[in-house]
């Protein structure tokens, strides 16, 4: 969005379409007319999982069977949070519980300081063993279902579709109060939101999840149906068919 294309956005019969309410936020505050705009969610397509994903993935990835895994998955940058998730490990709510953290992305070439400045981190809080530098895995999506919680403690996305990944893998979700993630994830029912840099209570959300399988499974079943409802294809699908629809009654020489 630029100060070029502002006035095509903001023409009467334009319509301009956001990916989430923090987007559409934002593009308001660029100069984009309100009345333009509607807000579309994402639909992801998202990989078929076996029967023993759940099975198969750990297997891969050395999880033991009484384990809790948590993953956060994003390039390797501030903004992405691994720095907070590190710290977070170290939070004495966590102590005895058996939980590892595995951190898969790899640095922006050029930024592999922040690589690092994490290792070095997670070694002086004498939490190396719980964190996991799991690198980039193209498959991913395969591996979530070996998972038993998701962290997304970033800031400023404007979806998440890692979160929306998480839930198709049966992960609930602790993600920051920023940007779009708290449209995805509503407290308390498909995961939990805490402030964003709050390491305590990030801490605090991982380890409620971690000693609660039975919550564990609620947000989970809560996260699948909002996921299939809200962020499938089909979903967006149509609801885009929908505006297609009003643009044509509302402006039928178009």
């Amino acid at each position: 969005m630029t100060a070029r294309t502002l006035p095509l956005q903001n023409r009467p019969a334009s319509t301009v379409v956001a990916i989430s309410d923090a987007t559409a936020s934002w593009a308001v505050s660029r100069g984009v007319d309100p009345a333009h705009l509607r807000r579309i969610y994402n639909g992801v397509h998202l990989v078929p999982l076996a029967p023993d994903a759940r099975v198969r993935a750990r297997e891969q990835l050395g999880i033991a069977d009484d384990e809790i895994a948590v993953a956060l998955v994003g390039r390797l940058h501030a903004r992405k949070g691994q720095d907070d998730l590190i710290r977070a490990a170290a939070n004495t709510s966590l102590d005895g519980l058996p939980i590892r953290f595995f951190l898969f992305g790899r640095p922006e070439r050029g930024d592999e300081r922040y690589e690092r400045e994490l290792r070095s981190v997670a070694t002086k809080l004498n939490v190396e063993q719980r964190v996991v530098f799991a690198g980039h895995r193209s498959d991913v999506p395969t591996l979530l279902p070996g998972f038993d919680i998701s962290v997304v403690p970033a800031r400023r996305e404007a979806f998440g579709r890692v979160v929306i990944e998480g839930m198709h893998a049966g992960n609930p979700a602790v993600v920051y109060d920023d940007g779009a993630l708290p449209e995805l994830v509503r407290n308390g029912e498909e995961g939990f939101v805490v402030p964003p840099g709050n390491v305590r209570a990030l801490a605090g959300a991982i380890a409620t999840l971690a000693r609660d399988p039975a919550l564990r499974a609620r947000l989970t079943e809560a996260g699948m149906r909002r996921m299939r409802a809200t962020y499938s294809p089909a979903a967006a699908g149509g609801r885009f068919l929908a505006l297609f629809d009003a643009i044509a009654r509302d402006h039928p020489a178009r």
